[in-house]
């Protein structure tokens, strides 16, 4: 498995206490930090979009841009969510074969390590039963976050379309198989929620982590 140098828990807990006393984030900007590939570190106030996957860091009246290729990871409180999030910068394989740098949200990790990058659509193209479960986009009324998920397992990044996608891990008719589509059935997992995903990426990991134990 490809293994993610992540910031140490102990060091999350201290940020996300911190931050949790500040009051909410203004025009976008959050607490955080970014490393870089050469291991250099800011911490302060960070903004990402995540339509162009472009970083900005606040440094008093200035404000300095990154390119994707000179970070590592990054990531803060969004205290909109209430959450801490956390982006690395993998090489993806594109359709065309190109390689390309993106930034993508660590969701879950594990022996399988789900991962994703947003983008907006208009909230009228999704289903009514699951507007409700997306996130706003705050500087665009009527529109909504969606995701494509990318899928790391044995040392391999690819991107999951749909179910069937995610399940080609197994083989088909393997125990395993069967209890992951058991599990799909009985929860009512969409694939195209990402807080549904990752519950059936989490069960996927435990499977695993049973089996070989």
């Amino acid at each position: 498995m490809l293994k993610l140098s992540k910031p140490s828990r102990a060091k999350l807990l201290l940020l996300f206490l911190f931050i949790s006393l500040e009051t909410s984030a203004q025009d976008g900007w959050y607490n955080g930090e970014i490393t870089f590939l050469d291991k250099t570190v800011l911490n302060g106030l960070i903004k990402f979009n995540t339509e162009i996957g472009a970083i900005q860091y606040k440094d008093g009246d200035k404000i300095k841009a990154f390119a994707t290729g000179e970070i590592d990871l990054f990531y803060f409180v969004d205290t909109e969510r209430n959450s801490l999030r956390t982006f690395f910068m993998l090489p993806i394989k594109q359709r065309d074969g190109y390689i390309v740098d993106q930034f993508l949200e660590l969701l879950v990790e594990g022996d399988v390590t789900l991962m994703a990058s947003e983008y907006t659509v208009n909230e009228e193209a999704v289903e009514k039963n699951k507007r409700r479960l997306l996130y706003s986009v705050p500087d665009k009324p009527g529109y909504v976050y969606r995701d494509e998920f990318y899928i790391m397992y044995k040392d391999q990044i690819a991107q999951v379309k749909k179910i069937k996608d995610f399940l080609e891990l197994f083989e088909e008719g393997s125990p395993q198989y069967k209890e992951l589509v058991t599990y799909i059935k009985k929860n009512n997992i969409y694939f195209d929620l990402r807080s549904s995903f990752a519950k059936l990426v989490r069960q996927t990991n435990k499977v695993l982590e049973r089996d070989v134990n």
